[in-house]
């Protein structure tokens, strides 16, 4: 199973689990899995053993905590199926997102940097609403437009 660390209501549902274990956090360390700890991404196949390094946040094409936290659940559960940390980097670098998803649509230099994006999937309020929150995270160096 792949658990999210960060969830108490998950985690408790770990004794419930009949295989092995291995979580993603952004905010705390798991015995076995994949976890943030300051701007890198890290995994761990098996307890005692030392980290491994996957990437560091710079290096993701995807944008957000909540898409960092996805990129962590896709390693943990590679991993647990036996991929190494090579080939968790090659993956989570490379990897820009599903069409028509948050996609940059034109970077505009005037206004110090606009960004405009088409999401043309995020028909759902909530949906819409969490993209907008993820792009504004970005700061007031990269204001954006949503269509």
């Amino acid at each position: 199973a792949i658990l999210n660390a960060d969830d108490p209501i998950v985690c408790g549902l770990r004794g419930e689990c009949r295989g092995a274990v291995s979580q993603f956090s952004l905010e705390t360390e798991p015995a076995v899995g994949a976890w943030l700890a300051g701007e890198a991404l890290l995994w761990r196949p098996e307890p005692g053993q030392k980290a491994e390094h996957i990437c560091n946040v710079s290096e993701l094409r995807l944008r957000g905590r909540h898409n960092i936290a996805n990129v962590l659940t896709a390693c943990a559960a590679s991993g647990a199926a036996g991929a190494t940390a090579a080939a968790m980097r090659e993956v989570a670098i490379s990897f820009a997102g599903v069409e028509h998803r948050e996609e940059l649509a034109r970077h505009v230099e005037r206004f110090g940097g606009l960004r405009i994006s088409s999401d043309r999937l995020a028909d759902l309020d909530a949906w819409g609403l969490e993209t907008t929150r993820r792009l504004l995270g970005s700061g007031p160096t990269e204001p954006f437009v949503a269509s």
